[in-house]
């Protein structure tokens, strides 16, 4: 004799559904309460980063004040007459741009003359990014800009602030941030202003008038390339002793600074 089964099809199929439901609100409930929804979306992104990681572009090069470099010239901070050497050397093989990650927010008060000597180097070079830095005293929120007369030869000026997130990696960055009354554009985006090409954030190095807020604006996901070490670099120090090969940098992006421990 046939039995009616104790659930039918359609009632086993409510109670799969059922079950999934409670597991997944389970899962959210137990995400909320512990503050997991940022971890869960930072796994997330750095999956999918590394699985659509981009193969370097080869018109990125990095000068890197490395600890060789420090060894041959001297402990840091150098003097600016030899970064004025370090650009010259670069500008002679036209580089599309170069983006000198230092900050000189001080004039020098040891060699005072190194300092027309670096302006000089920059104006000559004629596509120079000097950074734009945070800063915070008290309630005192503005950018840190470079001394005047580095900042007038320099082609453009961006900030070299980044977002750093609760596990201490950094994913994010600004594409603009500074003042409400006219942000700064994030160095990369400098460079290519500096480079003659056109970007709605481009705005040269005048100063922007005082502001009532600091803004970030245009949130963006660092797209990071494949490899520990995937775009070409040479020591500042081969650079000074003129052992980079003689088309190192022509028609590049170069960015110069520091590597070194």
């Amino acid at each position: 004799m046939n039995r009616d089964p104790l659930l039918t099809r359609t009632q086993l199929r409510w109670l799969e559904w059922l079950v999934l439901a409670a597991i997944l609100l389970a899962c959210v409930a137990w995400a909320s309460l512990r503050g997991q929804p940022r971890a869960v979306n930072a796994l997330v992104q750095d999956l999918a980063g590394w699985v659509s990681a981009p193969y370097a572009r080869d018109d990125i090069v990095i000068v890197a004040i490395d600890d060789a470099s420090l060894q041959s010239v001297g402990r840091w901070p150098w003097r600016r007459a030899i970064l004025a050497q370090l650009l010259r050397d670069i500008k002679a093989q036209k580089p599309a741009a170069i983006g000198v990650d230092v900050l000189f927010s001080e004039p020098d008060r040891v060699y005072s003359q190194d300092d027309q000597l670096l302006a000089d180097a920059i104006r000559s070079a004629g596509n120079v990014v000097l950074p734009v830095d945070w800063r915070m005293a008290g309630v005192d929120i503005g950018a840190e800009l470079p001394i005047a007369n580095l900042r007038s030869a320099a082609s453009e000026l961006g900030h070299v602030n980044v977002s750093v997130d609760e596990d201490g990696v950094i994913r994010r960055y600004f594409a603009a941030q500074g003042e409400d009354t006219g942000p700064w554009p994030h160095f990369g985006i400098a460079m290519l202003c500096a480079a003659g090409r056109n970007h709605p954030l481009c705005r040269g190095v005048q100063a922007p008038r005082p502001g009532d807020a600091w803004v970030q604006q245009s949130p963006e996901v660092f797209n990071f390339a494949r490899g520990a070490e995937p775009y070409r670099l040479y020591s500042a120090e081969t650079v000074l002793t003129g052992r980079a090969p003689s088309n190192a940098f022509t028609g590049k992006y170069v960015l110069l600074g520091a590597t070194a421990s």
